[in-house]
């Protein structure tokens, strides 16, 4: 760190190996231009010597106006014609000298990988540093997702060096659909119909969206697979937003003991809760390691900024990191960024986009839900038929976005008989527009497949 709490490169060295290397390589002046580029930062420095930064500063503009790197003519020009350089004529000759320099560089002496590495390094801290103090502000009033966006912006900084794959590598190729077969997934019991139509189980990185009309199934059914994965060894981390933790809770207990609300808080609930606990023994006793954890939020006063960090905060305090994250529901969360929700697509686009992102950074499928509209809602209470994306009340924007959309149907006559239809309106992983049969203890709150999906048409 530099004076004044500047960062800057740590050696005058390095400040002619990176502008020797960016002008001429576009490729790397483009990777950092988005973060040196200080025109708009009058004074400001990353380069050790600030006379490199006025050359920098110089191919930036050249840019910006004609979409290529400036011949070493062109920057002697912008020198020349620099109003502040025209007042030091020393100052003046350094700066040609540098410009100079770097043009005539013999990159082939340089290790430009490692020239690379060293920038990303400490643009990264810099950026991170930079993050904590305009972070102050937002810290002191309590703005903690603001400050936490900013830092995680900081810590995205990377270099992509990969160039893509070609058709005719067959080898390389074959080697990475093996891998992907051998993929990361969650397959959940009881599901196994339905992960069979998600190629094996839900993936890391993918968002998946339930979609039903109000008090049809939404939270019961991202709770079936919550407790499945759970019982599976896995650590879940379920959101709540408008079941409070205590009912949440009440389900599933109900579900992995089997009883009725009722029977589970006789006697205070002090029989159901020994249940509990040697039910949990024995899980541990297996060498399951797995988790639940619920946390409850006001609905509209939560966004994924809040959640990503709550999930920083269990895995700082708690050590615990999530295999699979359920957010119940995504049409009652806010936007990072508190857009105004007049535009309904742009809104809840971003909103799942956003949330979507969070199965990206932490490497966990995110299982999600959204509300039907009233076109959905048949005369007699329940669901008209079969759902699909257009009675979606918060827009296609979830829709679109989604890797994977169900709606969750029953119509009276389903009522009648304990059944709810989950139906694939949407699947990036295989095949849509089929359906699969679940039959529902409503005491216990169990749901139990009844059978291999298929076809429904409409």
């Amino acid at each position: 760190m530099a004076e004044n709490d500047e960062v800057r490169f740590e050696s005058p060295r390095l400040d002619s190996m990176i502008l020797a290397y960016a002008v001429q390589n576009l490729s790397f002046f483009l990777k950092i231009k988005t973060y040196m580029d200080m025109r708009s930062s009058k004074g400001k420095s990353y380069f050790y010597d600030k006379k490199y930064q006025i050359v920098f500063n110089i191919l930036c503009g050249h840019y910006d106006e004609f979409k290529r790197i400036a011949p070493i003519n062109n920057v002697l020009l912008k020198i020349d014609q620099n109003k502040g350089l025209k007042a030091d004529a020393n100052l003046k000759l350094f700066v040609e000298n540098i410009a100079r320099d770097a043009y005539e560089d013999d990159l082939t002496k340089l290790d430009l990988d490692d020239v690379e590495k060293q920038t990303i390094d400490f643009l990264k801290q810099a950026k991170f540093y930079e993050a904590i103090i305009e972070s102050t502000d937002d810290i002191r009033n309590r703005n903690f997702p603001s400050a936490m966006s900013r830092i995680e912006k900081s810590l995205r900084i990377n270099f992509d060096r990969d160039l893509g794959t070609s058709i005719l590598d067959l080898d390389k190729i074959f080697s990475k659909l093996r891998e992907l077969d051998k993929e990361l997934k969650l397959p959940v019991q009881g599901f196994v119909n339905f992960c069979n139509e998600i190629d094996g189980g839900f993936h890391p990185k993918e968002l998946y969206v339930f979609a039903s009309t109000p008090g049809v199934g939404k939270t019961l059914t991202l709770g079936n697979i919550a407790l499945s994965l759970f019982l599976d060894g896995k650590k879940v981390l379920v959101y709540t937003f408008e079941t409070s933790m205590e009912r949440l809770m009440m389900r599933y207990f109900c579900n992995l003991i089997e009883k009725r609300k009722t029977e589970i808080i006789i006697d205070d609930g002090e029989a159901a809760k020994n249940e509990l606990q040697e039910r949990f023994k024995k899980y541990q006793d297996q060498g399951k390691k797995g988790d639940l954890i619920v946390k409850e939020y006001n609905a509209h006063e939560v966004c994924s900024n809040d959640l990503m960090a709550n999930i920083l905060d269990l895995n700082f305090y708690q050590s615990f990191k999530p295999d699979a994250i359920i957010v119940d529901y995504i049409g009652i969360m806010n936007s990072n960024e508190r857009l105004d929700k007049a535009n309904s697509f742009t809104y809840y686009k971003t909103v799942t986009e956003e949330l979507r992102n969070i199965a990206k950074t932490m490497y966990v499928p995110v299982l999600t839900a959204c509300q039907i509209n009233r076109e959905g809602m048949g005369d007699r209470g329940g669901t008209k038929s079969l759902l699909t994306a257009k009675n979606v009340s918060e827009s296609r924007g979830i829709h679109d976005t989604a890797d994977v959309f169900i709606t969750i149907n029953q119509r009276p006559e389903d009522r009648k008989l304990n059944k709810l239809i989950l139906f694939f309106d949407k699947n990036r992983n295989q095949r849509s527009s089929v359906a699969i049969d679940y039959t529902v203890d409503y005491d216990t709150m169990r749901m139990t497949e009844n059978g291999a999906a298929y076809p429904k048409n409409f």
